[in-house]
């Protein structure tokens, strides 16, 4: 536990005191980020009336199954294997490949991946994910479960980075955040119906006492999570959005040209209707005057 509580505070005590927010102008000048401070409802307003907003929202819930295997490693996994292998099965050896292979590989792979479209990254990483229990569906073995969290975890390395720099790249600029909490939404409501299957799955095809059918097991976690990659293919016009592979700073100079547009034309009906109202009052005063010479 002392470990533990280190772990978290010592990240906290950098982040707080030796990271700071900072604007990139342009012109490569930078100042510090300044938060806009809206009422919640206009927050929700601005994000709600943007194309992007929803475009990343429905990205966020068509991968809420490829991101249920990873609930199923936590939860499935290990009473699989102990009850499959017995209580020598290695799931802390397997388990552990995941991080591993997230911390060493992630640099290069999106070094790699940069090369091509946001939305083309998370398709390929999440089909790479959404296949990977496939494995088990062979026969009951440990080597296929090391081989299942290691194509599981090269395909987190691609769509997972890609996606989070998608929803930072879509936003209206200093609504970042709104987006990545709202977009969070679905991850954390598909891990209540993951873990009701999880438990069904090892009462069913693998309980306590009895013969253990894994290949059944994993062959549903399999076709569940095919569904989201196989949605994303063909979705893949309709959740492409150009923002999401432009740099930030053309797209901040893009969504300010446009904001000044906007308060321009505001300005310009506004004028146009203290010049209607004036040209009324003049025309009203010549009408009184010829009446009081008749």
């Amino acid at each position: 536990m002392l470990t533990y509580g280190v772990a978290l505070v010592v990240p906290l005590f950098i982040s707080i005191f030796f990271i700071r927010e900072i604007d990139v102008s342009e012109q490569g000048e930078t100042k510090a980020f300044v938060t806009k401070k809206d009422a919640p409802w206009v927050i929700l307003k601005d994000v709600g009336t943007s194309k992007s907003f929803w475009k990343y929202i429905l990205l966020a819930v068509l991968l809420a199954n490829v991101r249920a295997v990873f609930r199923h490693v936590e939860a499935t996994l290990p009473k699989y294997m102990l009850r499959a292998f017995g209580a020598s099965a290695p799931y802390g050896i397997i388990y552990s490949i995941n991080p591993i292979l997230i911390i060493v590989l992630t640099p290069f792979v999106q070094t790699f991946s940069f090369k091509f479209k946001a939305l083309l990254a998370v398709l390929v990483g999440s089909w790479i994910s959404a296949v990977s229990p496939a494995w088990l569906g062979i026969s009951n073995s440990v080597a296929l479960c090391a081989v299942f969290v290691v194509q599981l975890s090269l395909g987190e390395t691609l769509w997972s980075p890609r996606m989070m720099g998608y929803g930072t790249s879509v936003a209206p600029k200093g609504r970042e955040g709104t987006f990545a909490a709202i977009a969070a939404i679905p991850l954390f409501l598909s891990k209540l119906p993951a873990g009701l299957l999880s438990g069904w799955l090892l009462a069913t095809y693998c309980p306590r006492e009895g013969q253990c059918d894994g290949p059944k097991l994993w062959l549903i976690v399999f076709g569940i999570a095919v569904s989201s990659p196989l949605f994303l293919s063909l979705l893949y016009k309709v959740l492409y959005d150009p923002l999401a592979d432009k740099p930030r700073d053309e797209h901040d100079a893009q969504a300010d040209q446009e904001q000044r547009e906007q308060q321009d034309y505001v300005l310009l009906e506004e004028h146009a209707l203290e010049t209607r109202q004036d040209g009324g009052a003049i025309m009203l005063e010549e009408d009184e005057m010829d009446l009081k010479k008749r």
